[in-house]
């Protein structure tokens, strides 16, 4: 576990600056944990940047935010894989665990994966 757990969040451009001229060197980009990734408005284009360099790339997302558009772009750019964490196998399961979120938008949105 991270010794700096409240600096967690949502990766920078200077993070990815970074990482990218090491990508030749992994199998695998893998954009989970401390958040969720649908909110970095760059990421397919670090998901192209990672595929291009020969990497697998996927991510773990609740789903709400993966619009068509941003599906589109993503596929475009070389993902891999995509995994939806549902919090719940009904809408009234869901919503006593995802308060203020929307079931039918993530089922959707999954639908259209």
């Amino acid at each position: 576990m991270a010794k700096n757990v409240e600096n967690r969040g949502i990766m920078t451009q200077a993070v990815w600056r970074a990482i990218r001229p090491y990508l030749d060197r992994v199998q695998s980009v893998d954009f989970t944990g401390g958040g969720e990734p649908l909110l970095q408005p760059k990421l397919a284009e670090w998901i192209a940047d990672a595929s291009k360099a020969g990497c697998e790339t996927g991510f773990l997302s609740n789903g709400l935010l993966l619009t068509e558009e941003k599906l589109k772009r993503i596929l475009a750019a070389g993902i891999n894989w995509i995994c939806i964490s549902m919090d719940g196998a009904t809408a009234e399961m869901y919503h006593k665990i995802r308060v203020g979120s929307n079931f039918d938008r993530v089922c959707e949105n999954v639908a259209n994966i």
